[in-house]
């Protein structure tokens, strides 16, 4: 039995100590939030209009971040003067060459281009079919030419016929008049 003398203390939620709880962060001194004395009250604002017209202050950035950016900005300066430094480097024998080559390649694929597209038209072969000749030389164009061809419904001597519309409206079975889409439906169930 409980002495009502001396009421039973509650104690309620024991906290852990601070070493015990790793999600906080602890500050020490002067930086602490609230762990020192009270800040003064703030003065009255001032009757001046040119401090209530001043632009607010940009929020703090932080300083790790800011040594970052500052950081990429020296790492693509030198990036820069490294691609000049060897552009300088190269004399114009060596960019002359470089250039040709790169004209040459432009050269061959426009051939090449040339060559399907050649292919294309003289086999009736439609836009979505078009995308098949990927071949550079006439020989191989020859088989994926006559590949495409075969892979053609029997019968069917274009892409048109085989319902191939090359990017146009798809091909209509639709009867062009109500009685023949009548006689079509009275046909299709017996």
């Amino acid at each position: 039995m409980l002495n009502e003398s001396h009421p039973a203390r509650v104690l309620g939620a024991i906290p852990a100590p601070h070493w015990h709880r790793p999600w906080f962060r602890y500050i020490d001194g002067d930086q602490g939030g609230g762990g020192g004395p009270a800040a003064p009250p703030a003065a009255p604002a001032a009757a001046d209009a040119s401090a209530s017209a001043a632009p607010p202050e940009p929020p703090a950035i932080d300083p790790q971040v800011e040594a970052l950016r500052r950081e990429n900005a020296a790492l693509k300066e030198k990036a820069e003067k490294w691609d000049a430094a060897e552009q300088d480097k190269l004399s114009d024998i060596e960019k002359a060459n470089q250039r040709a080559s790169t004209a040459e390649q432009t050269a061959a694929k426009q051939a090449a281009e040339k060559l399907q597209l050649q292919a294309a038209v003289d086999h009736g072969i439609s836009k979505d079919e078009r995308v098949l000749l990927t071949a550079t030389t006439e020989a191989d164009l020859a088989v994926q030419v006559k590949a495409i061809l075969s892979m053609r419904a029997p019968g069917t001597a274009s892409a048109a016929a085989a319902g191939i519309t090359g990017g146009g409206a798809a091909p209509s079975n639709k009867p062009a008049t109500l009685e023949a889409a009548i006689e079509a439906a009275f046909t299709a169930n017996k």
